[in-house]
């Protein structure tokens, strides 16, 4: 049954009443489920279908995050078409540590424009954050990617987002000496006299 169909809890079968939704399960996103209860219940028999359903759909968004990666617009407009989850996330094998990165975060990543710009009338999610908790506009200007912060700024990014150890995009642009995303977030109104200015020179990194 499709996950986007499904009006009925996988195990009881009953609909939610008034006001409630059915919960998906968090790593197939195959199915749904009116509690946890019937979610825990009904996991013996779900494991399996999860698992190799969970597998399936990291397998299908690597194209869509190498295409992002690369800033090859043209594949990342024919995936969406063909309909690739614009805020699919997958696990980052690159690292000592797996991270959740997603299309966007990948393309602020990696400084393609082109792509964020793509991704996010599409319907990204614009401060979600992925990889060690950065939302994608923190990342971009991390790496200096001036045409990205410029894009996600004019779509509405959270200019002052703080990661836990209160390091926002702006400090971490001053701290690496990124001249051209300081000018642009600082136009654009982000606080240069929050605490994170405190904590940035030992804590960012």
């Amino acid at each position: 049954m499709s996950s986007f169909q499904q009006k009925a809890c996988s195990k009881c079968g009953l609909r939610p009443t008034a006001g409630n939704q059915l919960r998906r399960c968090g790593s197939c996103l195959a199915v749904k489920y009116c509690s946890s209860a019937c979610q825990t219940e009904d996991w013996t028999s779900h494991k399996l279908v999860c698992k190799n359903v969970g597998a399936a759909r990291k397998e299908e968004l690597v194209p869509f995050i190498l295409a992002a990666r690369n800033g090859d617009v043209a594949t990342v407009e024919r995936l969406l078409k063909a309909g690739a989850k614009v805020d699919g996330d997958t696990i980052s094998g690159n690292q000592r540590i797996p991270v959740l990165i997603t299309p966007l975060y990948t393309a602020a990543m990696t400084g393609h424009a082109a792509v964020v710009a793509v991704l996010l009338k599409a319907g990204a999610k614009i401060n979600r954050t992925a990889a060690h908790g950065f939302t994608p506009l923190f990342i971009a200007a991390q790496k200096g990617h001036t045409a990205a912060v410029s894009v996600l700024i004019e779509a509405g990014a959270e200019i002052d987002f703080a990661t836990d150890d209160q390091c926002t995009p702006l400090f971490v642009a001053a701290e690496l000496g990124h001249e051209a995303v300081l000018a642009v977030l600082i136009k654009a109104g982000a606080d240069v006299n929050g605490k994170g200015v405190i904590f940035s020179l030992f804590w960012c990194f």
